[in-house]
């Protein structure tokens, strides 16, 4: 799995925020109580088409910050029960992850302890991480496909 290396303009997204482990698939969960109050907003259709889940630092404990979120233009308000995120422009290696839900622990295995450390670049930790959902993916299929953003110095 190569990376593409891409500079991202800063944006805005607005979403749920989940603090924890994420020992008791609460992402998971998360993501579904996030679509089903976007869809209650009566949203467009778009909406629901680019997605991001951001992933902040862990902390010693293993607890990190992990918010679903779409983009702001997307809102005209932040809702009561969420949170808004400017993500600054950064450079970025683009990991693309083939496959379900079930088998993306070993693509961020794969990224952060094999090809990471054996590259010539260094993740900066002081900020997002974050996985892009648009419309080739579909978790119930065996090709679905996320971009998997790490930014690095």
């Amino acid at each position: 799995m190569k990376p593409s290396i891409v500079t991202k303009p800063a944006f805005e997204a607005i979403g749920m925020r989940y603090y924890g482990k994420n020992e008791k698939g609460e992402i998971t969960e998360l993501w579904k109580i996030f679509m089903k109050e976007i869809a209650s907003l009566g949203m467009d259709e778009s909406a629901f088409k680019e997605c991001y889940g951001l992933m902040g630092p862990m902390d010693k404990e293993g607890n990190f910050e992990y918010i679903a979120c779409a983009p702001a233009r997307h809102f005209e308000k932040i809702p009561e029960n969420m949170v808004k995120k400017e993500i600054s422009q950064s450079k970025y290696l683009v990991f693309t992850h083939i496959g379900s839900l079930e088998t993306l622990h070993d693509t961020f295995d794969f990224i952060y302890n094999r090809y990471l450390p054996n590259s010539e670049y260094e993740a900066k930790w002081n900020t997002y991480h974050f996985e892009f959902y648009d419309e080739r993916f579909n978790d119930f299929k065996e090709n679905s496909e996320l971009d998997i953003f790490v930014p690095v110095k």
